[in-house]
């Protein structure tokens, strides 16, 4: 599995440009899954950016719980579960599904030990080398983590000649939207 997270809002997101075409043929070739940040140019419709419209590429939006937008924004959120506003939403032009699935998008990660740490607005201040990070680019990795679990799971699922090579990223595919 590999994880993307770039992309931009392209005059045409209908997954019929040349960079879609490339990493549609990557994941045919190679037999690996691309799971892509589906972008940050929400709440409108037909907002999910380019790369993650590729047909075969996993495109994740930003996902967040009640309890989760309570501990990191200090306010209550209107639903148990959510879209982040900023997460980019679909259909592609052509009406394709997109983006695929949705994983947690916020997050408090690491920065240079030599930044101040980031607000948390309307919550707490974070020490020295630590911020609230936000987007589609914390989802994605969220979403690439699950499946190699998955795939892991595959390989320890009692066959201990089990290969997880042997299942093809289209299967990937199928399994992660099938139960999404």
């Amino acid at each position: 599995v590999i994880n993307m997270s770039i992309g931009g809002l392209p005059l045409l997101n209908d997954g019929n440009n040349a960079r879609a075409i490339l990493y549609n043929n990557i994941i045919d070739a190679y037999n690996i899954q691309m799971f892509i940040s589906a972008g940050n140019e929400g709440a409108g419709m037909n907002t999910v950016g380019d790369p993650s419209v590729a047909t075969k590429v996993v495109s994740v939006g930003s996902y967040v719980t009640a309890a989760t937008w309570r501990a990191d924004y200090g306010s209550d959120a209107a639903y148990d579960d959510n879209l982040h506003g900023f997460s980019s939403r679909g259909p592609r032009e052509d009406g394709g599904f997109k983006p695929n699935i949705v994983a947690p998008g916020a997050a408090i990660s690491t920065i240079p030990t030599w930044m101040p740490g980031g607000p948390v607005g309307g919550t707490y201040l974070l020490p020295p080398g630590y911020a609230m990070l936000n987007g589609t680019s914390m989802a994605s990795p969220q979403a690439t983590g699950a499946a190699a679990l998955l795939l892991g799971a595959a390989k320890g699922g009692g066959d201990e000649d089990a290969d997880p090579f042997t299942v093809t990223a289209a299967q990937l595919r199928q399994a992660i939207d099938s139960s999404a």
